[in-house]
């Protein structure tokens, strides 16, 4: 469809594209705007043609039909009951269509939805998808999601939580928290400080902050224990300066020296010259056992 756009071919990218995926026709809406491109897309009627078991490509269709103001392709797409055809094992699109449904104000089709059960359906190893789905069905505690939240709470998500990515776990701390699941909290935050992969700087960083924000403050002791400032990678100065700060913020001053002190051989000295008082301090450089250098002027170089 790309191709057929840069080739002038518009018509036929339409039509292709109502054959096609809904997320598909949600890009071509989303670049054609309220234009008479748009009006072609709408006139070939994408409602009637878009595949229904995918719900984050529905959902995405429903907010660009709603964006573009076609509120008759809204009302059509939702007589032929997409809550009924999507997939549900797949948690992060499942709250996208229900986030879709309530912004749609589609209430019974979220409500038929929620009574498909996909609390007991969604895969419960990605940690941010979870959240995701907590965070959606919380938003409709009013129609059946706070009983689909218990339902996913009872299926234990803080242990099969996979823990490879700590932003991710970060998310679903703070998504447990908001629904009221100490318990899940303390059993995740645990895992997670004893066991979350320590090499991204900015996903460390943002565990330690959603730990703190839990009020895990033991296991915010535990993570830093295991010396987080020791393993991070230092390839990105923006993710370790945001690790840096995050140090910081949990008075974890040793280790902020330790990861401060590794910057200069890992090519960050700016960001080293950044710390307190150091863009002074190391005016002149910084000899290789760490001190500054002399001071030293253009007439020492001949």
């Amino acid at each position: 469809m790309d191709a057929l756009q840069l080739a002038g071919a518009k018509d036929q990218a339409a039509a292709l594209a109502v054959r096609a995926a809904p997320s598909a026709v949600a890009r071509l809406l989303g670049r054609a705007g309220a234009g008479d491109q748009a009006a072609a897309l709408l006139a070939r009627d994408p409602a009637a043609h878009a595949a229904l078991d995918n719900p984050a490509a529905v959902a995405g269709l429903l907010d660009a039909l709603r964006e573009a103001g076609a509120e008759d392709q809204v009302a059509a797409l939702l007589a032929r009951d997409p809550a009924a055809h999507a997939a549900l094992d797949n948690p992060y699109a499942v709250a996208g269509l229900l986030d879709a449904l309530r912004r749609a104000g589609a209430e019974d089709q979220a409500a038929a939805l929620l009574a498909r059960d996909p609390a007991a359906h969604a895969a419960l190893d990605d940690p941010a998808a979870v959240a995701r789905l907590l965070d959606a069905l919380w938003e409709l505690w009013w129609t059946g999601g706070e009983d689909q939240v218990a339902a996913l709470l009872a299926r234990d998500p803080a242990a099969h939580a996979i823990l490879d990515d700590p932003s991710a776990v970060a998310g679903l701390l703070v998504a447990l928290r908001r629904v009221g699941a100490g318990d899940q909290v303390a059993a995740l935050a645990a895992r997670a400080a004893a066991h979350a992969a320590l090499d991204d700087p900015s996903a460390v960083a943002g565990l330690l902050v959603a730990l703190r924000r839990v009020g895990a403050g033991d296991q915010v002791a535990a993570l830093l224990a295991r010396d987080p400032a020791a393993h991070a990678a230092l390839d990105n100065s923006s993710a370790v300066a945001r690790l840096l700060d995050a140090l910081r913020n949990a008075d974890a001053e040793g280790q902020v020296s330790t990861l401060r002190d590794r910057l200069p051989a890992e090519g960050l000295f700016n960001l080293f010259c950044e710390q307190i008082n150091h863009r002074v301090l190391y005016r002149f450089g910084r000899e290789p056992n760490g001190t500054p250098a002399p001071s030293w002027g253009w007439d020492d170089l001949n």
